[in-house]
């Protein structure tokens, strides 16, 4: 039986083992969460900086706006846009950091049940600011 050394755990139970082809969940979690190996490691600060002012705009909205229509979804994204282009500030971070990133990694530095919807802003944001 092959042993990882760090923690006497069989390989086949160890996530994200480039040697096994089997992959076991640990008892409670999702499958989903074989996909933290997806996450890029090598962030920029400017994006983290971004991230968490993308954070801190969508809990303010999310308090304020309701997202239960189609409507209302399209006016959560269209005021995350809107104060976007507001806050010079993040404006100008944001396109720095798409000229040289992808703008989508931001998602996997937000933590909002609604984080899929600021991606959809900042992705509409940054097709108004190409053209």
């Amino acid at each position: 039986m092959n042993l990882n050394r760090q923690h006497n755990v069989p390989k086949k139970f160890v996530r994200g083992d480039p040697d096994s082809s089997e992959r076991s969940p640990a008892a409670g979690t999702s499958q989903l969460t074989g996909n933290l190996a997806r996450i890029p490691r090598d962030l920029s600060p400017s994006l983290i900086e971004a991230a968490q002012e993308i954070q801190g705009l969508m809990v303010r909205l999310s308090q304020n706006y309701a997202t239960d229509t189609k409507v209302a979804i399209e006016g959560f994204v269209n005021e995350i846009i809107r104060l976007i282009n507001e806050d010079s500030a993040l404006s100008q971070n944001l396109l720095q950091v798409s000229k040289t990133e992808d703008i989508s990694a931001i998602k996997y530095r937000l933590n909002h049940p609604l984080s899929h919807l600021a991606i959809v802003a900042l992705e509409r944001w940054r097709n108004e600011k190409q053209s």
